[in-house]
């Protein structure tokens, strides 16, 4: 008989057990677990303190993992992992049977052996076990029925579960407990032909065996807030001193960061990148190709909700020397905190850190160029650019003193295109395989671009324009405020997930927008909120593109 005529649903309905294999009874398990529990990626899952239960039983040790600590809730269970999973929720018995020609490479071998010697599996077809594919609920169900041998049906419980050759094997597990349906509230359904996942796993066998929850407490975290470019043509100096006539301030941008205010004033720690230089006097102020901003806007980015800025950009020196030191005298007048840049050697050699609740939180920040300018001779410490081995050096400093987490903002590559370049993309990685930096944050396209996770840590290629006079195309109006929620894990820090808020600058006011609270709001009129929707669909498919999970804030 060939593959293709052996069906794997007949194949384990056919499977019998003479004994049901009751395990031992368990003593509930006396565990003390730190916030958030034993893994990491399970934080707020519905099964995590049945998740917990199976761990503390020694039924589970997760899925691996940078430190070994995740347990993967949302994959699929393979059938070489369900027999590991009923092999040590049975303590069933190794066995020197080799009863299938297919597992030999398998991890999970003697698993599934045992398994196989308990005669609760004979395989998926003839001589193969399958173990790389995906157990579906309804092959659950006749693999533990077997396993623990309950008898009793409650017939009728689920809608879509009739004519299936498990339909009662799942009428009896719902008898007995195991299974509560896949449809919460109603659970009318059980879904037979869904693969099982990890964490649901974890539920059918705590009920099956009688454990009792284990809960966890809440893991602490911290959320550090990151935006684009803020390059100030001088089509928004001439907008701030309008603005600043309404206000009696010389130059007020306030106004503009205003919509965004709530959003930058919700995290715990917020970085602006300052792509040009500030007159502390307002006597040199300029647009492109030599900027130089208005004073005021560093209250403005202190009123918005910033902690500080990146000030390393290829218009760090447009005003030379001079220019640097009016920018980081304002900036420290403003109270914000500031990396990339310097006033003098003993600056540059040291590490911007902010305290966040007690947490440290390291910035360092480098640009790839300076516009065909060059450093004098004597003042190479005006702007930092990008050295990896510098950086790494710098991150392993700030580790050793005591960061918590360390950031780099790199100011780098290709202007206008939402495709990080190959520089780009090796840069980061070379950073974030090292264990001392937590997070890479890019600038200088003017244009969002992807995120990607390198390992189990993220960059965020290009986070576009966030306030600039660049709005001849919808591209260059796009940005984005990038949250990266952090979380310990074990002894050292961890950015666990990322949100963002899609933004959007308004022709005139130079207002940024959020595109889709402000269509939520609903004050904006049709056209205005067509644009704004439009820019967040483009902001979150870019940001999305490499598959890395970033949530919206809201959607339009």
């Amino acid at each position: 008989m060939g593959w293709r005529e052996i069906s794997v649903a007949a194949v384990l309905a056919a499977t019998m057990l003479a004994t049901p294999h009751t395990p031992p009874a368990r003593a509930a398990a006396e565990v003390t677990l730190p916030p958030g529990g034993t893994f990491f990626d399970d934080d707020g899952n519905v099964h995590e303190p049945l998740i917990e239960a199976i761990a503390a039983a020694g039924i589970t040790r997760g899925c691996g993992g940078v430190l070994g600590d995740l347990y993967c809730p949302d994959r699929a269970v393979t059938r070489g992992q369900m027999a590991a999973f009923l092999v040590r929720a049975l303590r069933l018995p190794p066995s020197s049977l080799d009863a299938f020609g297919d597992d030999e490479d398998s991890i999970f071998a003697a698993d599934i052996d045992a398994l196989a010697a308990a005669g609760i599996t004979r395989g998926c077809a003839a001589d193969r076990y399958c173990p790389d594919r995906a157990v579906t609920r309804g092959e659950m169900a006749a693999l533990l029925i077997r396993g623990f041998g309950y008898t009793t049906r409650d017939e009728g419980r689920f809608v879509d579960d009739d004519g299936s050759i498990f339909e009662s094997d799942i009428e009896k597990l719902a008898a007995a407990g195991v299974t509560l349906g896949c449809n919460p509230p109603a659970n009318d359904r059980f879904c037979p032909d869904d693969p099982v996942r990890r964490d649901q796993m974890a539920s059918f066998l705590a009920r099956a065996l009688g454990l009792s929850p284990i809960p966890v407490a809440p893991r602490p975290s911290i959320t550090l807030a990151f935006t684009g470019d803020t390059l100030i043509h001088l089509a928004l100096t001439h907008r701030a001193a309008e603005y600043g006539d309404e206000s009696g301030e010389a130059y007020d941008f306030r106004p503009m960061f205003e919509p965004v205010r709530s959003v930058l004033g919700a995290a715990d720690l917020a970085i602006c990148h300052l792509e040009v230089p500030l007159s502390a006097d307002n006597s040199i102020l300029s647009g492109y190709p030599l900027f130089s901003a208005p004073a005021g806007l560093a209250d403005a980015l202190a009123w918005a909700g910033y902690d500080g800025c990146s000030t390393a950009s290829n218009h760090s020196i447009d005003q030379g020397a001079a220019g640097v030191t009016d920018t980081l005298d304002v900036l420290d007048a403003a109270g914000l905190g500031h990396a990339g840049t310097a006033r003098n050697a003993a600056e540059a050699a040291s590490i911007t850190t902010y305290d966040v609740e007690g947490i440290q939180v390291a910035h360092l920040a480098a640009t790839w160029w300076l516009n065909g300018l060059h450093l004098p001779a004597d003042k190479p410490w005006l702007a930092e650019l990008i050295d990896v081995d510098r950086l790494l050096a710098d991150a392993a400093t700030a580790r050793g003193h005591g960061a918590d987490l360390v950031v780099v903002s790199l100011h780098c590559c290709a202007e206008y295109s939402s495709t990080p370049t190959a520089y780009q993309v090796g840069l980061a990685a070379r950073l974030l395989t090292s264990p001392n930096i937590d997070l890479v944050i890019g600038h200088h396209a003017h244009v969002l671009q992807p995120v990607a996770a390198v390992g189990e840590e993220f960059a965020a290629y290009g986070l576009g324009n966030f306030l600039s006079g660049q709005l001849g195309s919808d591209l260059t109006r796009d940005g984005a405020i990038l949250a990266a929620e952090a979380v310990p894990r074990g002894d050292v820090w961890a950015v666990r997930s990322l949100t963002a808020t899609p933004t959007w600058v308004a022709s005139g006011t130079y207002r940024i927008l959020p595109a889709a609270e402000t269509v939520q709001a609903g004050w904006a009129g049709s056209w205005l909120d067509a644009q704004l929707a439009a820019s967040w669909r483009r902001s979150m498919a870019t940001l999305q593109r490499y598959g890395v999970t970033v949530a919206p804030s809201a959607v339009p």
